[in-house]
C-alpha cells in the first residue's frame, strides 16, 4: 500500500510541476488559467495522499473552485469586451525559473529531517474533530470570517455597479 502512495505521490507531483512549468511558457491567458486549474488540482491530490483530507478539500474548493472560476470570469469578459483573448509576454520566464530552482534547493537543504520528526497521529487531525471544533470551539471566528467575506463580495459589487453606472 505505501507503494502505490508514494507512486501517486510522484505522479501528482510531476503533474504539478510540469503544469506550473507549463505555464511559463504558454501565451494565451485562458491556457494559462487552465494549466493553473491542472496544477492546483494536482496539488489537491497530493495534500490527499499525505492524509491531509480537509486540506485537500479546501484547495479544491477555495482555489480550484473559487479563485479560479474569477480568473475565467475575468478572462472572458476581457474576451467579450476586446474581442481577442489577452496573451502574456515571457520575457521573465528564465529568470522565473532560476529563482524557482533556487526556492527550491533551499527548501530541499533546509527541509530534509522535518518529515521524520513529525509524528502522524490520526487522533489529532482527523476531518471530524476539526468540523465539530469548527462548530462548537471555534463558532464564534468561524462566522466573523463569513461575514468578513459576505461584506467583501457586496463591497466587490457595489465598487463593479458603480464604475459600471459612470463609464
Amino acid at each position: 500500500m505505501i507503494q502505490a502512495e508514494l507512486i501517486a505521490f510522484y505522479l501528482l507531483s510531476a503533474i504539478a510541476i510540469a503544469s506550473a512549468l507549463g505555464m511559463l511558457w504558454v501565451k494565451n491567458v485562458l491556457n494559462a488559467a487552465l494549466l493553473l486549474i491542472l496544477c492546483l488540482l494536482a496539488v489537491a491530490g497530493v495534500y490527499a495522499v499525505l492524509n491531509a483530507e480537509f486540506i485537500a478539500v479546501a484547495q479544491i474548493m477555495i482555489y480550484a473552485g473559487g479563485v479560479l472560476v474569477l480568473i475565467l470570469f475575468g478572462i472572458m469578459i476581457t474576451v467579450h469586451t476586446t474581442g481577442k483573448v489577452p496573451e502574456m509576454g515571457t520575457q521573465n520566464q528564465w529568470l522565473g525559473l532560476i529563482a524557482a530552482a533556487g526556492f527550491f534547493l533551499l527548501l530541499a537543504y533546509c527541509l530534509p529531517g522535518i518529515p521524520n520528526q513529525v509524528a502522524f497521529n490520526s487522533n489529532i487531525t482527523t476531518t471530524q474533530s476539526l468540523g465539530v471544533k469548527l462548530i462548537t470551539s471555534f463558532a464564534a471566528p468561524f462566522e466573523v470570517s463569513g461575514l468578513l467575506l459576505l461584506v467583501s463580495l457586496i463591497g466587490a459589487a457595489l465598487v463593479a455597479s458603480y464604475r459600471q453606472r459612470h463609464e
